[in-house]
């Protein structure tokens, strides 16, 4: 039985990756301080749900700090704050990318902050995706499930560019996934190489023919415009009897002429 448990510092001195405390006997703790804010190397994904519920913790500070590795799982799922009275820096950490949670998890200052990254709007999603919650929202309670920050999406519309002709439709695309498109552009003479958004970014067209966006490109609810970006194909010529072949890439243009005394007509 014991009253408090302290700073992490020493696990992290020794570069402890992992430790259970599953079967430890906390009934009467009454203060977590610490915990895991000075542990740099240790595997945070759901090692919350080893750690005793904090039913009868009425003080929590600096549990969750700034070197939790980015996107780690946060497991309270068996937490109880109903008789915490005072906390402090208990979730101010941007490295939390999932969290588990039940219905008596609820806190009210300190809370997770939106990942820096762009692409994110600010919100929790939950499992199915039918619920946006602030991180207000989300720790005031009865709140339980899994959540993840949430993406927001962007609008990009495309542009054939000077030597292009014809259309693509503009799409809406969610930005925590990379998005691929194959282009629709056209030209006889040039053929597409990249595509430049109105940012200056520049996306090049694979061997295969299609162009991807990295996830988190563009900011959440915002729109953007890529434009083709073109070269000139290459040129041959094929005579063959009284034909010639002109091409551009891969494009015959045929064309039959007439040879007679080094003059010709088409």
């Amino acid at each position: 039985q014991f009253q408090y448990m302290f700073s992490g510092v020493m696990v992290s001195e020794l570069h402890v990756e992992h430790f259970d405390l599953s079967s430890a006997y906390a009934n009467y703790v009454y203060g977590l301080f610490r915990n895991l804010r000075n542990v740099p190397y240790l595997d945070v994904d759901n090692l919350m749900s080893q750690m005793p519920p904090a039913a009868k913790v009425n003080q929590l500070f600096q549990n969750v700090g700034t070197n939790v590795p980015g996107g780690a799982t946060l497991n309270l799922g068996d937490w109880d704050t109903s008789n915490v009275t005072s906390s402090s820096q208990v979730l101010s950490s941007t490295g939390i990318g999932t969290v588990i949670i039940g219905n008596n998890v609820k806190f009210t200052s300190w809370l997770p902050t939106v990942p820096t990254e762009d692409g994110y709007d600010g919100k929790w999603v939950n499992e199915d995706g039918t619920l946006l919650l602030t991180s207000a929202e989300l720790f005031s309670g009865n709140n339980a499930g899994t959540w993840t920050w949430h993406t927001g999406t962007c609008k990009l519309n495309f542009a054939p560019g000077v030597q292009g002709s014809g259309s693509m439709p503009s799409v809406t695309v969610p930005n925590g996934k990379a998005y691929t498109f194959t282009p629709t552009f056209f030209s006889a003479m040039y053929e597409i190489i990249s595509f430049r958004d109105d940012t200056g970014r520049v996306y090049d067209v694979a061997e295969d023919g299609t162009v991807t966006i990295p996830a988190n490109t563009y900011k959440a609810d915002s729109e953007h415009t890529l434009t083709a970006e073109w070269t000139k194909k290459d040129l041959g010529i094929t005579i063959e009897g009284n034909e010639i072949t002109f091409t551009a890439g891969d494009m015959p243009m045929v064309r039959t002429m007439l040879i007679c005394r080094n003059r010709s007509w088409s």
